[in-house]
């Protein structure tokens, strides 16, 4: 009876470690989003290993130039969204992890990368990527809307029903526990814009259903495109 009494509590603490890395940190300070292990992904690529306390940027490829046996990428963060800094120059390298060639990155793709930054500090114009996956396209994936109802459930479920911005076709979006929320539930209302992130598949009801990954407050701030 001790020995599987034993067991039962490692098997317990090593769930509850796993579950500890699996949640997102964000940096008030600064806008990164740090990662602690895992972070939502609609990969396309096979992943990269995540690196641990890593500064996380999503993007669409907008440039790429070869140089001395280097890489660069210039990445602009979709609309609705926001990482930090509209545009990012991200240098990847020899010892960058990546779920794709680069040889098959092309402009308009949408990337994940992960690079090394202290806490509170601001995020460079230029970084090294420790590690990058390819995402599903940005326009494809993430989905900016305004709040036409919302229901949250005692066990942190529910739904939000979405209206497109300037637009009027709604889709409905379901979160669950594994649903990384950025966001104080308590002061939603209808009328909020909301930026959803998902794997950009729909249901073929109408409205359209969907599971969100990643719930923010959408960020209107308009963004200097770079090219």
């Amino acid at each position: 009876m001790k020995i599987f009494l034993v067991s039962v509590c490692a098997v317990l603490a090593l769930a509850l470690t796993g579950f500890a890395a699996n949640m997102p940190v964000e940096d008030k300070g600064s806008n990164v989003m740090k990662t602690s292990g895992v972070a939502s992904s609609s990969a396309v690529s096979k992943d990269a290993p995540i690196p641990a306390d890593a500064a996380m940027y999503r993007g669409t490829v907008a440039a790429i130039t070869n140089k001395d046996g280097k890489t660069w990428m210039l990445l602009n963060q979709a609309k609705g969204t926001d990482f930090g800094k509209a545009a990012l120059r991200v240098e990847f390298t020899k010892d960058t992890r990546t779920g794709f060639k680069l040889s098959d990155i092309e402009k308009g793709d949408y990337l994940v990368v992960y690079y090394g930054t202290m806490m509170g500090e601001k995020i460079p114009s230029d970084v090294t990527a420790i590690a990058a996956n390819k995402l599903i396209d940005a326009d494809r994936s993430i989905y900016n809307g305004v709040i036409d109802d919302i229901k949250i459930n005692d066990d942190g479920t529910g739904m939000f029903m979405m209206r497109a911005i300037n637009g009027k076709d709604q889709t409905l979006f379901r979160f669950n526990k594994e649903t990384k929320i950025y966001l104080d539930f308590a002061n939603l209302k209808k009328g909020d814009k909301l930026n959803i992130y998902y794997s950009g598949i729909t249901t073929r009801s109408l409205p359209p259903q969907a599971t969100a990954m990643e719930i923010r407050t959408y960020y209107s701030t308009s963004l200097k495109v770079m090219k």
